[in-house]
Order: structure tokens, then C-alpha cells, then sequence
């Protein structure tokens, strides 16, 4: 289990993925060979003359239901995943400065998991139970407002998880931008004590000539090391 598991995310998706499909697709298929695909209704609703009675959706649709909000939960994370590599592959072209986004999409596969997710299983219900909200069944239309209320919690969700990361992303650029403007006031100030003392003692002056020795030996040391030898047989 452990080696299908880890061998690669496919294959950890199939092993969550398809046992739980299977046993959501059984009720499915046992309607469809036995002919009660659109016979078996779940919910009704008297009409307004209390004489008609309105049916609320097929039970091969709400399984039907049942086994698309499950795929869709994970088709939405292997989106989640892709976006980022997507977005550097239509932008990074344009710009090489979208990076940051990319990585800010990166920081944000669970809010885009459950926006997707919410968004598709919204749509999903919309369409196979159009006619049962329409009627007014009243399951359906709870069920509908609920979802509804999902998907805008999950798009202010994402909302606020991309201003916290935009607001991140900005913060260490400036915060960077700072810290090398300081490295290059610090370096030229160096340089600039470099020269000053190179002007008043030489290389080799009579004060430090002992610890300008010990200095060029260490280099050239240093040097050699890094250039070795590459000669047959030593």
C-alpha cells in the first residue's frame, strides 16, 4: 500500500479516488439496467390549486449527483495544482516578473480546491435538478441555497487567502529591495576604506609587509586548490 501510495500522485489519487467511485456508481447502474432510471422520485410538492402534485428529481440523478460532487472534489485539486504551472506557461512568456504570482498561486491550492469545487458542484445540482427547483420541491431549493452560500463563502475565501499573499509577496520585496540597497551602501563603504588604506600603506610597506605575506600565500593557496591538477596516474 505504501509503495502504490508514494509512487507517484496519480496513483495515490487512484488508490482514494475509484474504490469510493465504484460503490457511489453501484446504485447508479443497478437504475439503469433495471429500467427505474426516471420512475423513482425523491420529494413532491403539492401545487398551488392542491389538485397537481409535483415531483421532485429522479433518484438516478441525485446518485448521479452524489458521484460528480465526488469526482469533482478531486478534479478541482489536480486543477488547484495545475494552475500555477498553467499561468507560468501563458504569462512567463509575456514577463519574466510573474513568478511571484505564480508562487502566490502555489500558496493557494486549497482556497482554488474549494472554490472550484463548490463552483462545479453549484452548477452540477443547477442543472440536474432545474426542473425540481423550479417546482419548488423543497429539499432541492434548500439544498441549492446551501450550495450557493458555499460557493460565495469559498470566493471570499479566496479572495482574502490572494490579498494576505499579495500583501506577503510585497512586503518581502521591499523588505529584500532594503537589505540590498543596505549589502550595497555597506560594500562601497568598504571599498572606499579599501582604497583609503591601500593610499596610506602600499602592499608591502614597511608596517605590513609580514601580514601582506601571510595574505597573498593564503590566496594563492586557495587558488591552487580550487584549480587542482589533473594529471594521469598521480
Amino acid at each position: 500500500y505504501q509503495k502504490i501510495v508514494n509512487f507517484s500522485s496519480i496513483t495515490r489519487y487512484m488508490v482514494y479516488v475509484v474504490p469510493i467511485g465504484i460503490l457511489l456508481a453501484v446504485p447508479i447502474v443497478v437504475l439503469k439496467v433495471t429500467g427505474h432510471e426516471n420512475d423513482i422520485k425523491v420529494g413532491r410538492h403539492s401545487g398551488d390549486d392542491k389538485n397537481t402534485t409535483e415531483y421532485g428529481p429522479s433518484l438516478f440523478n441525485l446518485f448521479l449527483w452524489i458521484e460528480i460532487t465526488w469526482l469533482t472534489l478531486w478534479a478541482a485539486k489536480l486543477a488547484a495544482l495545475m494552475l500555477p504551472s498553467l499561468f507560468m506557461a501563458l504569462c512567463g512568456i509575456v514577463s519574466a516578473g510573474v513568478r511571484k504570482y505564480a508562487t502566490v498561486l502555489r500558496n493557494m491550492v486549497i482556497p482554488f480546491s474549494l472554490f472550484f469545487w463548490a463552483l462545479a458542484t453549484y452548477l452540477t445540482l443547477s442543472g440536474l435538478g432545474q426542473d425540481a427547483i423550479a417546482n419548488k420541491i423543497e429539499w432541492c431549493v434548500n439544498m441549492n441555497r446551501v450550495l450557493g452560500a458555499v460557493l460565495a463563502s469559498s470566493a471570499v475565501l479566496l479572495a482574502e487567502k490572494a490579498i494576505i499573499q499579495l500583501i506577503g509577496v510585497s512586503y518581502h520585496q521591499r523588505s529584500f529591495a532594503l537589505r540590498i540597497k543596505e549589502s550595497k551602501r555597506e560594500i562601497r563603504l568598504l571599498g572606499l576604506l579599501y582604497e583609503a588604506s591601500r593610499s596610506l600603506f602600499p602592499m608591502y610597506c614597511r608596517e605590513f609587509a609580514e601580514e601582506d605575506y601571510v595574505i597573498d600565500d593564503s590566496i594563492e593557496l586557495m587558488l591552487r586548490k580550487r584549480a587542482g591538477h589533473k594529471r594521469a596516474g598521480s
